[in-house]
């Protein structure tokens, strides 16, 4: 029996997804590393601004973040 493909989410339908803590709490952590890394390797723009605000969500702290010319953390 074929079975017809899935269609995938629209924007709104994922962003809905995303924002919501009980439809997160169904990822596993490997499938939020996973989202992260394809996102940060499709966009890598991180400011420091962005990266403040990360760091702030889960209480975390860097001593030094050096940033290239275009304003852009190297870790």
């Amino acid at each position: 029996m074929n079975q017809q493909p899935q269609s995938l989410p629209t924007r709104d339908q994922f962003m809905a997804f995303f924002r919501d803590n009980n439809s997160i709490s169904m990822l596993t952590n490997d499938d939020k590393a996973e989202i992260a890394a394809q996102i940060l390797a499709e966009d890598a723009v991180i400011n420091n601004h962005r990266l403040q605000q990360v760091l702030s969500k889960y209480n975390l702290s860097v001593h030094q973040v050096v940033m290239d010319q275009n304003s852009a953390p190297i870790f």
